[in-house]
């Protein structure tokens, strides 16, 4: 299925679990999307376990150590394209707070200005 969406050369937003094992999760996902060829525009961390213990700044999030995994590698990370990705990570890649448990809808969610923010970042 995944497959084929890649010929549309539509940019990618990689949806990543900001909880405990979601760093290796994510990036195995961003490499396999990449050796398929599609254009990653941006990575979204939801429910990441630390975004409310530190009081909500992202010092010791997953979106933070993807963030310096992919800014340490020394290459500029290419798309299926070939052109950059992810040239500004701090917008790039964000964290957002937990979804809300069901069946509590999402309307107030997705309206609330933290995670309204963040949508505009990337």
């Amino acid at each position: 299925q995944a497959d084929l969406y890649q010929a549309t050369r539509l940019p990618a937003v990689l949806i990543g679990d900001g909880r405990l094992g979601g760093i290796a999760c994510t990036l195995s996902t961003l490499e396999s999307l990449l050796l398929r060829g599609y254009d990653v525009h941006s990575i979204i961390m939801i429910h990441d376990d630390s975004f409310f213990t530190n009081g909500g700044t992202q010092s010791s999030t997953n979106a933070t150590a993807i963030r310096e995994y992919l800014c340490n590698r020394g290459v500029t990370m290419r798309s299926g394209g070939g052109s950059a990705m992810l040239t500004d990570p701090v917008s790039q890649i964000v964290s957002l707070p937990p979804i809300p448990p069901m069946p509590e809808p999402l309307d107030d969610w997705y309206n609330s200005a933290e995670v309204m923010d963040k949508f505009q970042m990337v």
